[in-house]
């Protein structure tokens, strides 16, 4: 069972590793111009300049109480923390479905095929369903 006064250190906890995470994976799984052609159009720029900033002022307004619902805290806190590691399990269910083909920008490369087979057989773009979910 989970304590209430966890919920603040938990939710924190699996904030910085959401964070460290999409870093590592900018960094580390760009299509570093394999590509056949640059079809991302600065779309992956485009999002880090508004997560950011939203991530960002989310964070502020959390910690001054603003919006602050006191009705049910303890639940929607722990729903959220559940949506945000579901999100992440889906969104790492898809990249290491993947492996090598697996980029934070949209290319494509020699060998590209559609996948169709587990987590691809449920869910069209699921990298992209574990982040909206997360968020």
């Amino acid at each position: 069972m989970i304590v209430w006064s966890s919920v603040p250190r938990l939710s924190i906890l699996i904030s910085l590793a959401w964070c460290v995470s999409e870093i590592l994976l900018g960094r580390l799984l760009h299509s570093k111009g394999r590509s056949s052609g640059r079809l991302d159009r600065h779309s992956l720029r485009l999002l880090w300049l508004t997560i950011v900033p939203a991530v960002s002022l989310g964070c502020y307004t959390g910690s001054r109480g603003l919006g602050y619902v006191s009705a049910g805290a303890a639940e929607v806190s722990i729903c959220g923390l559940i949506l945000i590691v579901v999100g992440l399990i889906i969104r790492w269910t898809a990249i290491l479905t993947l492996r090598t083909f697996f980029t934070t920008d949209v290319s494509i490369a020699g060998g590209h095929r559609l996948m169709t087979s587990g987590i691809y057989g449920i869910v069209r773009h699921p990298a992209y369903t574990g982040s909206l979910l997360s968020f």
